[in-house]
């Protein structure tokens, strides 16, 4: 009889073997539980694919599966494939789980029946170069910290309170759902792009119908210098956003356009991926831009040209208005500044001249103190009080 997991924790694996063991034994720690681990080895060029057999040899809940370099989206399906537990989790082979977390989570989700729970994370930087580099990402604190439903809620209204409280994550490694709800409703990641939790995590909420948030930290999710997310846009990187976008818009026609409890939310995010296809695409250069749009689809491409090139050129028509505006007022700014400079020179000037013509007032001043205070004076003007007196006489006789 084939055994019975209450959790599958699918773990794709690319060149990791550095970080793998203390990933593994992560899981391994919860002994307490029923789990498997279910690995799939995506064309690893390092020992990790080795690293996988020996753990695999040494232990019996742990399966590994190796297949040619597919990327992550790939992986993680082989893995929903293989996978035989209860409720399915996700973790990335550079990350590793917190203590006793999952073993809540499960508890939690049997008892009040959930499809998928939400937990949280935090970033820790592996080393100073990253810590530098990424230095704007939250560290060491939960990313997800107000306050959610005691009772299960649809998704739906779930995804409208984690964008109105500003904490929506994508990342699947922050989820526990139960495998009956995923495999009934055909989930699977899209291969060949990044950013493939986007529609998937887009998805889930849009169809679970019991749905609760913990925030208990499950997942210390590792920064490195070199990490897939934080690398330098690149025509891939650009064309897997903007195919997640595609697959988010596929996603509401499917639903027809019928979001009454969250349809706030669900704009905000369309338009959120707009804004972020947009920037990834002027992230590129010119030549790169061109290639980006060679590789899409002709409806790809329609799509593109249609409704994210023309916010650009707008907004690029706007940018080069404004640096217009600004080179104009800079001109004028410029010489307002040298009239403020040759005014405050001629001030100065001015106030120069104060000075020194204050100074010789003193100076003479003092000069006139001395005369009237010297012998010679006194004696002059003793010698001159005849010659005044009769002066006044003369002009009193007239």
């Amino acid at each position: 009889m084939e055994k019975q997991y209450n959790i599958s924790v699918i773990l794709p694996v690319y060149n990791n073997v550095q970080y793998l063991e203390e990933c593994i034994n992560s899981v391994l720690a919860e002994k307490e539980l029923s789990i498997e681990i279910v690995a799939v080895d995506d064309g690893s060029t390092d020992e990790s694919g080795q690293m996988l057999d020996d753990y695999a040899g040494k232990y019996e809940n742990i399966r590994v599966f190796h297949q040619e370099n597919s990327g992550v989206g790939v992986a993680r399906n082989l893995g929903l494939e293989k996978a035989k537990g209860e409720y399915i989790c996700y973790l990335d082979s550079d990350d590793y789980y917190c203590s006793e977390v999952l073993k809540k989570g499960l508890t939690l989700c049997r008892e009040k029946n959930l499809d998928v729970l939400f937990f949280t994370y935090e970033n820790y930087f592996e080393n100073e170069i990253a810590a530098e580099r990424w230095k704007n990402n939250r560290v060491n604190q939960p990313m997800r910290k107000r306050e959610y439903p005691k009772e299960p809620i649809r998704g739906r209204e779930m995804l409208l309170l984690f964008k109105t409280q500003l904490e929506y994550r994508v990342n699947v490694f922050l989820q526990m759902a139960r495998r009956d709800f995923l495999q009934k409703n055909h989930f699977s990641f899209e291969p060949g792009i990044i950013f493939e939790d986007i529609p998937y995590t887009f998805e889930v909420l849009l169809r679970a119908e019991r749905v609760m948030a913990l925030n208990e930290v499950l997942v210390k999710r590792r920064i490195r210098d070199n990490s897939l997310e934080h690398r330098p846009t690149t025509v891939h990187r650009c064309k897997s956003a903007f195919r997640s976008l595609i697959l988010d818009y596929k996603l509401v026609r499917d639903f027809g356009y019928d979001f009454p409890e969250c349809e706030s939310a669900v704009i905000q995010e369309l338009a959120f991926r707009h804004e972020f296809v947009k920037n990834t695409y002027l992230e590129l250069d010119e030549e790169n831009q061109k290639v980006f749009l060679r590789q899409c689809r002709p409806e790809e491409r329609i799509f593109f040209e249609a409704a994210i090139l023309p916010r650009i050129q707008r907004e690029q028509k706007d940018r080069s208005t404004i640096d217009s505006l600004k080179e104009k007022h800079r001109e004028k700014a410029e010489k307002y500044k040298a009239k403020i400079a040759d005014q405050k020179e001629t001030i100065r000037t001015l106030k120069k001249e104060k000075k020194d013509l204050q100074q010789e007032k003193k100076r003479l001043q003092g000069e006139i103190k001395r005369i009237r205070n010297s012998r010679a004076f006194r004696l002059g003007r003793w010698l001159l009080k005849p010659f005044s007196y009769m002066k006044r006489c003369i002009k009193g006789k007239r």
